[in-house]
């Protein structure tokens, strides 16, 4: 008889590998079966049909409508505001380089906000360069969908997870899964900023009436 080798793989503690099954089990049951949509009424103060400058100094007031703001709700973007599309936001680092990371977010009329842990890269960069461009698209089938965003991004410090990161979750995962998400992340001792943006521009395509500006314009020369 061989004598057994020692087995020298190191292993998680038991509350580690405990929570490790339950995200993989959390994972299995979201992925597992089609996440419904919900479309929600949301109220968009600014005008997203051609694109437009809004004043820097405009201030995220929600009793009191943009006076940049659109009288009619743009469907486009409230269709992708409401989805469960995840956003793209796009930032500059440190040494001048782009970068992007798809996010949750959402919208509560006058910011996109996102929730982001306190040690994640992007929040000390945003602290000292907080201009931000943000796009909400649905490419799965043509004619394709798009919201483009610009701003600037405002960090604010926030007890446990931020509320709408805990509503997005909700809105991305269903109900109850979501609720799941939020109590699992809120045991690892999740630590999070809220992370807002005002749109200061704004955009929709929706290749049907409104694409990019060089396509719209060789098209507008053929006619």
């Amino acid at each position: 008889m061989q004598p057994r080798r020692a087995d020298h793989r190191r292993r998680a503690p038991g509350p580690l590998r405990s929570m490790a099954q339950r995200i993989r089990r959390l994972f299995a049951r979201l992925f597992a079966r089609r996440l419904r949509f919900v479309r929600k009424g949301l109220n968009i103060h600014v005008v997203l049909d051609s694109g437009t400058q809004a004043p820097a100094t405009a201030a995220p007031d929600p009793a009191r409508r943009s006076p940049h703001a659109s009288d009619a709700v743009d469907p486009v973007a409230a269709e992708l505001l409401s989805s469960t599309e995840p956003a793209r936001l796009a930032y500059t680092w440190t040494d001048g380089t782009p970068r992007v990371v798809p996010i949750w977010f959402e919208w509560n009329g006058t910011e996109l906000v996102f929730g982001s842990p306190t040690n994640a890269p992007k929040v000390a960069v945003l602290r000292e360069r907080p201009d931000v461009a943000v796009t909400i698209d649905r490419a799965t089938q043509f004619p394709y969908k798009v919201l483009l965003l610009r701003g600037v991004a405002e960090i604010r410090e926030v007890d446990g997870l931020a509320p709408e990161y805990i509503a997005a979750a909700s809105r991305y995962f269903g109900e109850e899964q979501g609720e799941a998400w939020v109590e699992m992340v809120g045991q690892l001792g999740v630590q999070m900023v809220r992370v807002s943006v005002v749109p200061q521009w704004a955009r929709v395509l929706d290749f049907e009436t409104r694409f990019p500006s060089a396509l719209a314009a060789a098209m507008a020369a053929a006619q």
